[in-house]
């Protein structure tokens, strides 16, 4: 593939953290790869992989079903205590040592066979393809991702400049964009949005709406939703060992609420929501001859992910979508390769929610409405690369107390229960546009 051309006007490829905002994350714990490691029943201070990344997340490609009901939220956790420092323990599942040994010596697995190709499988099979979910610093990385993606995404196929959106778009037009926005803005009215923007980001505004359009699918449709690809009644797959039903999407949630409201609260209980919902993905994504006895399911599932997958990106470039009101117009091979690089975007998503889901962790994501002000060194919000024009231009802005206008990407907190209380680490700041003050109109 022919490398991507950048955009002069848009951010810089998201970096490792040295590189980024004064108010990136804080660093990850430096035992996460152990504890995966331990999920799996290896020793923490046993080779590990070299780190990975996934092929589509790091290829930059060339400048050139109708709408769902969103899926359910994944269920609350209401018992959340906070420990000090994570420590490792007794995670479950756990291959035993003889399993371990076995797959180094070659084990009795087929890895010829015919459905199995070692070179496109999901990066979070790790050594000796066992499950290893990606380390949090890479969960941090892909998340930054979505944001440049979508991005690029618009520069190469949309309306660049307020003054352009301004000479196309009616009056109704910009209403049903800030429309687009609801849960990602709290102004619900364009001309109190601009007015409250300082100058570089009001030039930017047609580029941030449209970078939060596609992140608030992609959340509330893939990351929040660990059984997106499910269908809503279920199907029947012919396997290995004969066919099979793969569950419904509704029933499958409810399974998952029921067992959220039944778990013991016991100290170091192995049996809770948690290991359910962990066995459960894993099951249903297995795909390496360590972890199924039958490709054809996971080559299943796999379809169902990219199907998904699919049907998402083109609900985007559907004309009733408002985001179509910000792309310019489109040749017919333009708009097909729009489609494949969203589908691209989600592609990555549905391997990141997989990830995140199949390890015993509690994920939570935010709301514009809890983020407060944002202040110079915050550690819960990222500010867009060209918010720095403003700041060169006034320098009161970098020391001034300032709201969040519109929030591309949320806030993601993970919790983690190795001793029976939950540690509580921000994994992903939220991503947001600033205002130039903060107060409310």
């Amino acid at each position: 593939m022919p490398k991507k051309k950048l955009d002069k006007s848009a951010t810089t490829k998201p970096t490792r953290k040295e590189d980024t905002e004064p108010c990136d994350t804080p660093s990850p714990p430096k035992n996460t790869t152990a504890a995966a490691q331990q999920l799996e029943g290896q020793s923490p201070t046993g080779s590990t992989q070299a780190k990975r990344r996934s092929p589509r997340l790091s290829k930059l490609s060339e400048s050139d079903d109708s709408p769902t009901d969103p899926p359910p939220p994944a269920p609350s956790s209401p018992k959340t205590n906070v420990s000090e420092k994570p420590t490792q323990n007794e995670l479950i599942p756990t291959a035993s040592n003889d399993n371990i040994l076995a797959n180094q010596k070659g084990g009795d697995y087929d890895l010829g066979h015919e459905e199995f190709d070692p070179d496109n499988i999901p990066r979070y099979f790790g050594s000796f393809y066992l499950w290893e979910p990606y380390p949090e610093d890479d969960v941090t990385e892909k998340f930054d991702m979505i944001d440049y993606d979508a991005e690029q995404w618009m520069h190469a196929y949309g309306i660049g400049t307020l003054d352009e959106c301004d000479k196309v778009l009616s009056d109704a037009q910009k209403q049903r964009l800030i429309n687009g926005l609801e849960g990602h803005c709290p102004q619900v009215d364009w001309d109190l949005l601009v007015k409250r923007l300082p100058p570089q980001s009001q030039v930017k505004l047609p580029v941030t709406i449209c970078k939060a359009i596609i992140a608030k699918d992609v959340m509330q449709s893939v990351i929040q939703d660990p059984f997106f690809y499910l269908k809503d009644n279920g199907d029947e797959v012919k396997g290995k060992h004969g066919p099979v039903y793969s569950p419904s999407r509704s029933e499958i949630h409810k399974l998952w609420q029921w067992c959220k409201q039944v778990e013991p609260t016991t100290k170091n209980s192995r049996w809770n929501s948690r290991n359910w919902r962990l066995m459960t993905i894993r099951f249903l994504n297995a795909a390496t001859p360590t972890t199924t006895d039958d490709f054809l399911l996971g080559k299943h599932i796999k379809q169902l992910r990219e199907e998904a997958t699919m049907r998402f990106a083109s609900r985007l470039v559907d004309e009733s979508n408002p985001i179509q009101l910000l792309i310019r117009k489109l040749s017919d091979d333009e708009r097909t390769r729009s489609l494949e690089r969203l589908h691209e975007i989600y592609l990555d998503a549905a391997d990141l929610s997989v990830s995140m889901w199949a390890c015993e962790m509690d994920y939570e994501f935010g709301s514009i409405e809890t983020l407060g002000s944002f202040t110079e060194g915050c550690r819960h919000m990222k500010k867009q690369g060209y918010t720095r024009i403003d700041e060169d231009l006034d320098h009161d802005l970098r020391v001034r107390e300032r709201a969040p206008a519109i929030m591309i990407l949320p806030a993601v907190t993970r919790y983690w229960a190795p001793e029976g209380k939950d540690e509580k680490a921000l994994l992903s700041p939220a991503h947001v546009l600033l205002c130039k003050d903060s107060g409310s109109e």
